[in-house]
């Protein structure tokens, strides 16, 4: 069964802050999202060009080998792709500096 999806989108049509945060993730997820989620990508964007992002369907390979595969799906506009992508704001920043908190 698939979590998240609609979850993730009503959530992000709410919510009013400006970023997205770990306590916007579903219930008991965060955890694995730090100690896991967050150095697989950091991993895996080390193997790509400096201003280069991982695409939507890296980051879904990575939650669904964290969380199970078809437990969460990763979208553009919600929360698992909101939180672990690189950023992009600066030609200083390295792109594997990650918007994680």
């Amino acid at each position: 069964m698939l979590h998240g999806l609609r979850s993730s989108l009503t959530q992000h049509a709410q919510r009013t802050d400006a970023k997205w945060k770990l306590s916007h993730l579903p219930a008991q997820t965060d955890g694995l999202f730090k100690d896991l989620l967050v150095p697989l990508a950091r991993e895996m964007a080390g193997n790509l060009g400096p201003w280069e992002a991982l695409p939507v369907t890296e980051v879904q390979n990575l939650v669904d080998r964290v969380y199970g595969i078809d437990q969460y799906v990763v979208a553009e506009d919600n929360v698992w792709f909101g939180l672990v992508r690189p950023n992009q704001c600066s030609s200083s920043v390295n792109a594997t500096h990650f918007l994680c908190y």
